[in-house]
């Protein structure tokens, strides 16, 4: 009975240093850098999607549109780099 007490406080001091970490980042580094960062990560992992699962050739889909999912996944990977660099 002991052990899930120490579980249950193990988890809840890791959670609580989570949320200890993010508010100093978003103190030091602004609301606004913070968020940046974040749609930079959103844009980053969706445009990796896009072009590794999406861009698939079959009997619905003409290669046309797997050239243009191909250049609109790269665009939105490169404009998510950006933001998570700068």
């Amino acid at each position: 009975m002991l052990n899930k007490f120490i579980k249950s406080d193990l988890r809840d001091l890791i959670i609580l240093s989570i949320c200890i970490v993010l508010f100093f980042l978003i103190y030091k580094l602004g609301f606004l850098m913070f968020v940046k960062k974040i749609i930079g990560i959103i844009f980053l992992i969706f445009g990796l999607i896009i072009l590794i699962k999406f861009p698939q050739l079959g009997d619905y889909q003409p290669k046309k549109f797997s050239v243009l999912f191909i250049l609109i996944g790269i665009f939105i990977l490169l404009f998510g780099v950006y933001l998570l660099v700068f």
